[in-house]
């Protein structure tokens, strides 16, 4: 049986404000997952939130990404296969899309997982993403949300990958330049398919592998 931890990384309350922290903080707690952790270099952030309750974990400020703090975190924690990175900004991403996403990881075997909704053409970070299922040959782009789910092995690797690569570029670009394969899911699909389950169909889903901007380097996946 899989089991994963959701980590919210917060780097300071001007990035992630406190309002948008405890939003994430309480949907993550509507998931599957077994525990909800955040993790932050900020004392005074750290101090902030377990007063209120909430498990927090100081990490260092020498990480460049978020990768690197939820390897930090992963260090400490137990019985973890998956860990779900779940930015404060995230604040739109439903329980049921990530309880999908982590599902489809387990079924599929997936190293990095992300969800993706089609783009209304407004300011979001974007993500291009090629549909491998399509027999024709074309792209789309996609609003990337934020959500990364990694296998932990995978995760510890990209990690160690951020922190080496000191002049070059870190994040998505970077991990498909060293061929880690990333998919996404569409979270229409995943809302089609609670639909139709509850029809007492079967869900598959609309699964994407995402080439991360290779072939077109203007175009900026999301920062992790």
């Amino acid at each position: 049986m899989h089991r994963f931890a959701t980590i919210i990384p917060v780097i300071s309350l001007e990035r992630d404000k406190p309002e948008s922290v405890e939003h994430v903080y309480k949907r993550a707690c509507q998931t599957k997952t077994n525990s909800v952790i955040i993790a932050s270099p900020d004392r005074a952030i750290v101090s902030h939130f377990s007063a209120m309750g909430m498990h927090v974990h100081l990490v260092s400020p020498l990480h460049k990404t978020d990768p690197q703090r939820c390897a930090e975190v992963l260090f400490w924690l137990s019985g973890a296969d998956m860990i779900v990175c779940w930015p404060a900004s995230s604040i739109d991403v439903l329980p049921e899309w990530v309880d999908g996403l982590v599902d489809r990881m387990k079924r599929q075997n997936w190293d990095i997982a992300t969800l993706v909704a089609v783009s209304d053409g407004s300011d979001d970070v974007k993500i291009v993403v090629h549909d491998s299922e399509c027999v024709w040959f074309g792209y789309k782009i996609w609003k990337h949300l934020g959500v990364w789910v990694f296998d932990c092995l995978v995760l510890r690797s990209l990690a160690t990958l951020d922190a080496c690569n000191h002049l070059g570029q870190c994040g998505p670009i970077a991990w498909a330049q060293n061929e880690y394969r990333i998919f996404c899911l569409d979270v229409e699909e995943l809302s089609c398919n609670r639909t139709s389950t509850s029809d007492g169909n079967t869900a598959n889903g609309n699964m994407h592998q995402s080439s991360l901007a290779k072939q077109h380097p203007d175009v900026t996946p999301g920062s992790a």
